[in-house]
């Protein structure tokens, strides 16, 4: 087989909707095969079928880990083909929800919703003062909740307030359509208050559409010493 040969393979094997979902799915890091079938909403023959033209033309590979397989791009090249391929089409390519976790069970989201629920953030809010806590109170199939502690009626008046938040729903939202922004105008004392924001930045942190490291706000787990931060 030439080159032309090799070059029409790998070209057929990306003519899939499917399997393109897999790639961009991919760029997140290796995947197991459960996860894929969760994250594209697709049953496990399937998605094995489209995992085996991959493959076959060299765009991804596979490892064992346990009784269950892996699979991952073996070369940045992969990448760089993709972000190719979405520039002649002059639009960007939409990464698959980060919320997978919520629903899959797979034992890297298992270990992803432990530390979900771990995950907590103190503050201190600008010239009031308040000391306030935001921390994941519960992880669920629709979703997670959210609970505030701490000095400031109004963000603890808000805490109690604000319902079951479906992840997906709520970031794909516009900031003013919110749940969590449109109860803090209700419910907290100035419009100028660090709570809203806090409590968006730790969704994104928990939906894995920021890492605590990039974040403004300073996340701890729940059994460490408090971390002011942005004061």
């Amino acid at each position: 087989m030439d080159v032309y040969d090799r070059l029409a393979c790998l070209f057929k094997a990306l003519a899939n909707p499917t399997r393109l979902r897999i790639l961009y799915a991919l760029q997140n890091g290796d995947q197991y095969v459960d996860h894929l079938c969760v994250a594209l909403d697709r049953r496990q023959p399937n998605i094995s079928q489209h995992l085996t033209v991959l493959k076959q033309a060299g765009l991804v590979q596979c490892y064992q880990v346990g009784n269950r397989i892996r699979y991952c791009l073996p070369r940045q090249e992969v990448i760089r083909l993709l972000e190719l391929a979405s520039a002649t089409i002059q639009k960007r390519v939409t990464p698959l929800a980060q919320t997978v976790w919520i629903r899959c069970h797979c034992p890297r989201c298992q270990q992803i919703r432990e530390q979900a629920m771990s995950i907590s953030v103190w503050l201190t809010a600008n010239d009031c003062g308040h000391r306030v806590r935001i921390a994941v109170a519960r992880v669920d199939e629709g979703g997670i909740s959210l609970s505030i502690a701490g000095t400031c009626a109004s963000a603890l008046s808000l805490g109690e307030a604000l319902p079951p938040l479906d992840l997906a729903d709520e970031l794909s939202k516009p900031l003013n359509e919110t749940q969590v922004y449109t109860l803090a105008m209700d419910y907290l004392c100035r419009s100028s208050c660090l709570v809203p924001g806090a409590l968006l930045e730790t969704l994104q942190v928990i939906a894995g559409l920021a890492t605590p490291s990039t974040s403004r706000i300073v996340f701890a787990s729940q059994a460490a010493n408090p971390i002011i931060t942005r004061g």
